[in-house]
């Protein structure tokens, strides 16, 4: 058991210490480094950033083992958090879930903007920011629903070391005793039931716009190169949710009463934080002015090139122009 705790307590504080670093960078480089006819589409980079690295924050802040046990479902929290109390811990954790749910959400939007983006002209700044706040509502009312279905501490602990005769002593435990009640029904079934639909959908998404670009007959090798670069962006950010579904499988399996072992408690948000660790890594590498910059300043790779045509892509952008190879 204690090795199990000292791995967790490694593998969080790498992956979001990672995270965190990539995407205060990523921040960084969306609000200085982003070309004019990219204004729009950083929008929906920044959401991502900033999302993730609130998430990368409050995941290392609770480092969260979830127990599930029939119709209760405990919490014990190894971060920090644990200097302030249950409480404290508690509202760190219904924090990093709204994180994640709206992840998920914006993961949606951005497949549906990309689409969109191919037979259309960019929309404006205003337009994009309205939409994702419209995605953010239902995150925000589980995170608001959430810290309030916590169960009392001590009744908690009993249950836990009743079901599964864990040593509580030293924990810092929260949770609940009946997941039934609606604000816990409701975060759980908004972290779970989604999953499936939004990754169908977004499979779905990938496939009308490959679609969409092999039936364009004319193209230039810029464009060509640009399209190549995009299948590869696309496919890197739909396998991410698959972290999303294993973690989800590893809390059933566990709710269930199919099988439950420590491992697996562990395991559930450990899965989840690599997600916010490999995002930004999409665009520092497809992004362009993001990627020489990494290049050029962190890895010190200048290198003499001659410059880069640019090509006039309607196909993607309207009536805007991209650098060659990037977004």
């Amino acid at each position: 058991m204690e090795w199990m705790l000292l791995l967790s307590n490694i593998l969080h504080t790498l992956t979001e210490g990672l995270g965190l670093a990539t995407n205060a960078l990523l921040i960084y480089l969306v609000l200085t480094k982003t070309p004019k006819r990219l204004t729009t589409y950083s929008i929906l980079i920044l959401n991502f950033a900033i999302c993730d690295l609130l998430t990368c924050v409050s995941a290392f802040f609770v480092q969260q083992r979830l127990i599930p046990g029939g119709t209760a479902l405990f919490y014990f929290s190894h971060g920090p958090c644990k200097l302030f109390g249950s409480l404290a811990c508690y509202i760190g954790y219904s924090f990093m879930l709204h994180c994640y749910s709206h992840w998920l959400w914006s993961l949606l939007f951005s497949f549906v903007y990309r689409y969109y983006i191919l037979g259309h002209s960019a929309p404006k700044t205003r337009t994009v920011v309205i939409i994702i706040t419209l995605f953010y509502i239902p995150s925000f009312f589980q995170f608001v629903t959430f810290c309030f279905a916590s169960d009392d501490v001590t009744e908690l602990k009993n249950q836990v070391v009743k079901k599964f005769g864990y040593d509580v002593s030293k924990e810092c435990v929260s949770g609940h005793l009946n997941i039934f009640h609606w604000k816990a029904m409701f975060t759980i079934l908004h972290m779970t039931l989604p999953i499936t639909p939004v990754y169908t959908a977004i499979l779905i998404l990938r496939r009308m716009t490959l679609a969409k670009l092999r039936a364009e007959r004319v193209m230039s090798e810029n464009s060509k190169h640009l399209h190549a670069q995009l299948l590869k962006a696309l496919t890197i950010q739909a396998c991410l949710p698959i972290f999303f579904v294993v973690a989800v499988i590893t809390y059933t399996v566990g709710q269930l009463g199919i099988y439950n072992h420590p491992l697996l408690e562990y395991a559930t948000f450990l899965l989840g934080s690599f997600i916010p660790m490999l995002c930004p890594v999409t665009s520092f590498y497809f992004v362009r002015p993001y990627h020489l910059w990494i290049r050029n300043r962190l890895l010190c790779m200048h290198r003499k090139t001659s410059s880069q045509s640019v090509s006039r892509i309607t196909t993607l952008y309207g009536s805007q122009e991209t650098s060659k190879g990037y977004y």
